[in-house]
């Protein structure tokens, strides 16, 4: 296995998350959030709403509606001096699945920022660790779930898959 390829195609990957969940954490022109934005479901009349696809087949089925929006618990000031609003991911969402819905603020720009954070930390380790069989398997592992992706190699592939 050639590690130096692999580490700089792996970091390539991991850096250009990075720079979508940061993209994702700022509204408009403005500087993106420190650490993220998080996502939350909430009705038109500003209630937070939690999805349970093992109770309700939609978010914000429970409140006689379907329609949510998807904001950021972050705001910013308005252009027009009226206070701060959220980021508005999806305005006045119909009949979202809760399975859907509870995935994608299981997974909003904070944490998957602090999930490629600590990737990257574990991937520059290992890269300080080569030959060691535990750093090469975490490599390859790391490697795998970018497998989609324009320059993955097939020999990069863990063992045993």
């Amino acid at each position: 296995m050639r590690h130096p390829e692999l580490i700089d195609w792996l970091l390539k990957q991991i850096d250009d998350d990075l720079m979508w969940a940061r993209e994702a954490s700022r509204r408009g022109q403005s500087q993106a959030v420190e650490g993220g934005v998080h996502w939350q479901w909430e009705t038109p009349d500003d209630k937070v709403v939690t999805p349970d696809p093992g109770l309700l087949e939609f978010v914000g089925e429970e409140d006689g509606g379907a329609q949510v929006d998807l904001r950021s618990r972050e705001t910013w000031p308005t252009q027009w001096g009226g206070g701060e609003l959220p980021q508005f991911a999806i305005h006045d969402g119909v009949e979202i699945p809760s399975a859907v819905g509870g995935h994608i603020i299981r997974h909003d720009p904070a944490r998957v920022i602090r999930d490629l954070t600590a990737r990257r930390r574990s991937v520059v380790r290992c890269s300080e660790n080569l030959g060691l069989r535990l750093a090469d398997e975490f490599l390859r592992d790391m490697a795998a779930t970018y497998a989609e992706r324009p320059g993955y190699q097939p020999e990069w592939q863990p063992a045993g898959n």
